[in-house]
């Protein structure tokens, strides 16, 4: 049996012969959660550089020890809360929870996250035993409530 091309048929055998490949998908991109469940990645503008730099960045975050992945428009590809702090701390930046914040104007670490909190509590058990001194029937019943 004899087959005839058609345009249509050379019309498709050219689209496939001459498209761009498709990028291999990285082995990093999808992982298993502890409950065995697939986490997908999320891409990071924070954590990104200019599409142009992607290389540059790459090999300056590998010499760092950090694995990161960026796709085409330069956004940081992320797969896990670890890999958040590694390229936060080898690109300079700040997170807030991990020890890592903002600074002000003056240079200054401004408190954020898990830094605050540990503040607030340290105030709030200072004024529950300051606090136990006073009378029970101390008149104002708002410094009571903390």
């Amino acid at each position: 049996m004899t087959q005839v091309l058609t345009d249509q048929i050379r019309q498709q055998v050219k689209a496939q012969l001459t498209a761009k490949p498709t990028p291999k998908v990285r082995p990093n991109r999808q992982r298993r959660t502890t409950a065995g469940l697939w986490a997908k990645p999320f891409y990071s503008d924070a954590l990104g550089c200019n599409p142009d730099q992607i290389e540059e960045t790459r090999a300056h975050l590998r010499a760092n020890g950090v694995m990161a992945d960026f796709d085409e428009e330069g956004r940081c590809i992320i797969t896990s809360t670890k890999q958040i702090r590694d390229v936060a701390k080898a690109s300079g930046l700040w997170d807030g929870r991990n020890g890592f914040g903002a600074a002000n104007h003056d240079g200054q670490k401004i408190l954020t996250g898990r830094e605050q909190g540990e503040g607030q509590q340290a105030l709030k058990a200072r004024l529950t035993k300051e606090m136990a001194g006073y009378p029970s029937d101390f008149p104002n019943e708002q410094l009571r409530r903390i």
